[in-house]
């Protein structure tokens, strides 16, 4: 009985050594906080509960960065596996210019490889959603719609916007694109988008979406009773009908599965590969969009 006792005992002890040799250390480091980036975090801490996870916030300050980077090269020992999580631009750019040895991952970056990016290719899972699947949660939200905008400048890739193109074919619709050259033209483009089509879909963009354009393009919207739709749930805190976005939970939980599980990683980055929708409910009552559904009814975000 004691040696069978001993022999159970041994194995679990085993398995428990086991298990902690097996665990990573990963430094998770945010840029700052976020409801978006709290989300995304609940999703990689459930799938990497085996794992030791220490969450640093930069609180959007370049010197606290600094801070965490020093304590997080002071704690680091060689003879322990340990990843770098990075969330947000300046946060991934950080760790990207130092020295420290470690694997690095990304989220939260809409164009991780663009013009103001990353220089090297370093693996994550980019903000962004794919085109294809954009446009069809677009659909299901405004199913009359059949002509779309996008208002875009010089701060997005051709590229993406070919892929919009090629997308929207796909899907029998007509994407109309507007090119502006600064946020100076965008009155203008905007109003003859509302002349020209049926929705304007938001691509982040700084000339376009920032903090000195969003009451414009929100009250326009509803003075002009057209929706026009938005890329995060803050852009329809602000007024905006709608947005379509990444289920930030699921990448989350998709991150995990890479950094802590070492499923397959296509590519340089991943996409989002689920969506959420947020409403504006005093919007959507102003406007009053052609619905087969009750936004509300299947959205993820009401306010």
């Amino acid at each position: 009985m004691h040696s069978r006792f001993n022999r159970l005992f041994l194995s679990l002890f085993v398995i428990s050594f086991c298990s902690c040799l097996l665990a990573e250390d990963i430094a998770v480091v945010k840029t700052r906080s976020l409801p978006t980036i709290e989300r995304l975090l609940t999703g990689f801490q459930a799938a990497c509960t085996e794992h030791n996870i220490s969450v640093y916030d930069m609180e959007g300050s370049a010197k606290q960065g600094q801070k965490i980077l020093a304590k997080i090269k002071e704690s680091h020992s060689s003879s322990r596996a340990q990843s770098i999580f990075t969330l947000g631009l300046p946060a991934t750019k950080l760790f990207e210019q130092s020295s420290l040895s470690a694997r690095l991952f990304f989220a939260m970056i809409n164009d991780p490889y663009g013009k103001n990016g990353l220089k090297k290719a370093i693996p994550g899972f980019a903000q962004g959603l794919p085109a294809d699947k954009l446009l069809k949660q677009l659909r299901v939200v405004l199913p009359d719609v059949e002509r779309i905008a996008i208002i875009y400048s010089e701060e997005v890739a051709q590229a993406k916007i070919d892929d919009f193109i090629t997308a929207a074919d796909d899907l029998s619709l007509s994407l109309n694109t507007y090119f502006i050259r600064s946020m100076k033209d965008l009155p203008d483009s905007l109003l003859k988008v509302i002349r020209e089509n049926d929705t304007l879909l938001l691509i982040p963009d700084r000339n376009v979406t920032n903090r000195h354009s969003i009451e414009f393009l929100a009250t326009t919207g509803i003075t002009r009773t057209f929706p026009i739709i938005g890329y995060n749930e803050h852009l329809v805190k602000a007024g905006l009908m709608a947005s379509i976005s990444p289920d930030y939970s699921a990448l989350g939980k998709m991150a995990g599965g890479v950094i802590c599980h070492g499923r397959d990683f296509k590519g340089d980055d991943q996409r989002p590969q689920q969506t959420a929708l947020a409403v504006n409910l005093q919007a959507v009552r102003m406007i009053k969009p052609n619905l087969s559904l009750q936004l509300q009814e299947i959205a993820d975000h009401v306010y």
